[in-house]
C-alpha cells in the first residue's frame, strides 16, 4: 500500500521547526565560539536560492531577537539577516559603537567579511547567497540594514565598512542633540530609511524625490533639511565629483553617526598596530593571541578577520597554534 502524501499543513509544520532549530544553533554557536559556523545553512534553503522575506508563523518571532518594536520597521527573516543578529549580541564578534549622550550604552555592528567566513561551507554558493541577500537587506524596499564606512570612502574597497541593523541606526540617530528642527529633521530622516537608495551613499535627487512628496515642513527647505541633518552628523556629505556642477543636485551623502567617528579612530589605531607588530617580527608573523590590545576597544579578531580578506595578512595553522603572517607584498 503506497504511503500517503504529507498534508500541506504538516509540511508548514515542519519548516516551522527546521527554522527554529536553525535560529537556536545560530545563537548556540555564537555564544560557544564566537563566529558560528553553519554546516548546511546555503543549501537549506530553496533550489532557487530565492529568499523569503515574510515571517510564516508567528511563533518564529519568538525565536529571533527583538532589535526594536518600531512600527517602520517591518519584520525580515533571511539567513544572513539570522547570521549578523547573532553576532551582534556578543561583543566578542562586533564592533561597538557607542550613544553620544550615554557612553554607557552601545550598539553594535558586524564586518561584511565575518558573513562569509560564518557561511564557510559551500563557500562559492554560500557568497552568492549572502551577496544577494546583503543587497536586498541594504537596497530593498524593505530595508533592515545600514553600511557606515569611512569618511569619503563608501565606495571604496580598501575601506572598513560595518552593518549595523536598522533599528540600531535610528537609536542612535534619534539620540543626536539638536534643537527642534533638527530632531524633526532626523524623524522624517528615519521615517524614510526604506526609501533611501544606493546602500552607503544617498544621491540628492532621491532626497527631491522623496521630499518633494513629503517635505519636513512647509516652511523647511530641502537643502534646510539636509543641512539639519549634517548638523545632527547623522549624514556625512560626501566630496562632490569633478564632473557634477556647484549646485546642490551633485552633492551625495553618506550614513554617519555622531560617534562614528570616534570608532574609526580607534579602528585604524588597532590595524596600525597590528601590521607595524608583524612588521617588527623577524619573519614578519606572529602568533595569533600575542597580537591581542587588552585595552583595544576593537576586538582584535575582527581586525584580523579585516586583513584577511583585504589580503594583508594571513593565518597559517601550526602545531603550536594559529600563526598571523603578513603577506609578502605588503609594505
Amino acid at each position: 500500500m503506497p504511503t500517503p502524501a504529507v498534508p500541506s499543513k504538516s509540511k508548514a509544520v515542519l519548516v516551522v521547526r527546521r527554522r527554529s532549530k536553525f535560529v537556536k544553533a545560530v545563537v548556540a554557536s555564537t555564544r560557544s565560539r564566537g563566529i558560528p559556523s553553519f554546516p548546511g545553512a546555503a543549501s537549506a534553503r530553496n533550489k532557487s536560492g530565492a529568499v523569503n522575506f515574510q515571517r510564516q508563523e508567528a511563533d518564529e518571532a519568538n525565536e529571533v531577537d527583538d532589535h526594536g518594536d518600531d512600527s517602520i520597521f517591518q519584520n525580515v527573516e533571511c539567513e544572513t539577516l539570522l547570521v549578523i543578529q547573532s553576532l551582534v549580541q556578543n561583543p566578542a564578534t562586533s564592533i561597538s559603537i557607542p550613544f553620544s549622550s550615554n557612553g554607557s550604552r552601545s550598539v553594535y555592528a558586524a564586518l561584511p567579511c565575518q558573513l562569509y567566513n560564518a557561511l564557510h561551507s559551500q563557500k562559492a554558493a554560500a557568497d552568492v547567497v549572502v551577496s544577494r541577500e546583503l543587497q536586498q537587506l541594504l537596497h530593498g524596499n524593505r530595508k533592515a540594514l545600514v553600511q557606515l564606512s569611512a569618511a569619503g570612502k563608501a565606495d571604496a574597497d580598501d575601506s572598513v565598512k560595518v552593518l549595523l541593523l536598522a533599528q540600531d541606526y535610528a537609536s542612535i540617530a534619534r539620540d543626536s542633540t539638536g534643537n527642534e528642527t533638527t530632531m524633526e529633521a532626523v524623524e522624517w530622516f528615519i521615517k524614510h530609511l526604506k526609501d533611501w537608495k544606493g546602500g552607503s551613499v544617498i544621491g540628492y535627487d532621491n532626497f527631491r524625490r522623496v521630499h518633494s512628496t513629503d517635505p519636513l515642513l512647509k516652511t523647511c527647505s530641502l537643502d534646510g533639511t539636509l543641512a539639519a541633518l549634517s548638523q545632527a552628523q547623522v549624514l556625512m556629505p560626501c566630496r562632490r565629483s569633478i564632473h557634477s556642477s556647484s549646485s546642490s543636485s551633485g552633492q551625495s551623502y553618506q550614513y554617519w553617526l555622531p560617534t562614528w567617528g570616534v570608532v574609526l579612530q580607534a579602528w585604524t589605531k588597532a590595524v596600525k598596530q597590528v601590521l607595524a607588530l608583524l612588521k617588527r617580527s623577524h619573519y614578519k608573523e606572529r602568533m595569533e593571541q600575542a597580537l591581542q590590545q587588552p585595552h583595544c576597544p576593537i576586538p582584535i579578531r575582527l581586525v584580523l578577520d579585516w586583513l584577511v580578506d583585504q589580503g594583508q595578512v594571513e593565518r597559517v595553522e601550526r602545531a603550536s597554534g594559529t600563526m598571523i603572517r603578513l603577506v609578502s607584498n605588503v609594505e
